[in-house]
């Protein structure tokens, strides 16, 4: 039976609204609290003792605001990075659950495929980033790519309904060097999900192949699912509560427009 706590979101601004929308999907009877940290955005192109710092801030603001909290969801692949270690040990009475880009799913489900991962400086450049590509290395190619302008165009507005040409010339520049077919598309980052019209028909035109894209949201809500179950606290009724909080009030209607799209 669930203790009637909520699941606290938390990503350095809006792109965690597309693991918010995952978790609703899988997990509609529990209630959330959604904070993104607008005002610090972009994380990708900060230290990890920086964006450690912002994150100890943002769970002590969640918790001030909360009190108890059945787990964190810690929506950003950045921070995921750089903080997830560091919260768990600064915050030991709290669950914190991380998410990373999906490279093993594509690498699993097809066959010796081209993965081109898009993600944030930080994340393709970080250690568990590269670990992690080296232990499947039998197993696929990786071309992997900081995309931090695309951060950017999300929390500005633009999403697949909104279309950019200017964002539709930033993938074509990111693909300038590609010289092979990718067969799939990682978004590494919680942003790209609201732009991934853009990004796979920029690349399959670029690069002339028809790239599936996998999104990492939904393994973390099986997670967050999973967990739950196990400890007990799987929520019965059949629709939850979402709250928004953003350190950037300006963004919370933008906020709930992505939310609801």
């Amino acid at each position: 039976m669930s203790e009637n706590k909520k699941i606290a979101v938390f990503d350095s601004g809006l792109g965690g609204i597309s693991v918010l929308r995952e978790l609703k999907k899988q997990l509609p009877g529990e209630d959330y609290l959604y904070y993104g940290d607008s005002a610090n955005a972009p994380y990708g192109v900060r230290t990890a003792e920086n964006i450690q710092e912002l994150c100890d801030e943002v769970i002590r603001k969640i918790c001030e605001k909360e009190g108890d909290i059945k787990c964190v969801v810690i929506a950003c692949n950045t921070a995921t990075s750089a903080a997830i270690e560091h919260l768990r040990k600064t915050f030991p009475d709290i669950h914190f659950i991380g998410i990373e880009p999906a490279i093993g799913w594509a690498a699993n489900e097809m066959d010796h495929p081209m993965i081109l991962t898009f993600a944030t400086d930080f994340t393709v450049n970080g250690k568990m980033f590269r670990d992690n590509v080296k232990k499947l290395s039998d197993k696929a190619r990786f071309i992997s790519k900081g995309a931090p302008e695309f951060v950017k165009f999300v929390e500005s507005g633009v999403t697949d309904a909104v279309d950019s040409a200017e964002c539709r010339k930033y993938i074509d520049s990111l693909c300038e060097d590609i010289n092979d077919k990718v067969d799939a598309i990682v978004l590494g980052c919680t942003h790209f999900p609201f732009i991934k019209e853009m990004i796979r028909e920029e690349v399959a035109k670029k690069l002339d192949c028809e790239p599936k894209l996998y999104d990492a949201a939904v393994l973390v809500a099986q997670n967050v699912k999973k967990w739950l179950q196990e400890n007990g606290l799987l929520e019965e009724k059949d629709r939850g509560s979402v709250e928004m909080m953003n350190s950037d009030p300006s963004k919370i209607d933008f906020m709930w427009k992505l939310y609801e799209s």
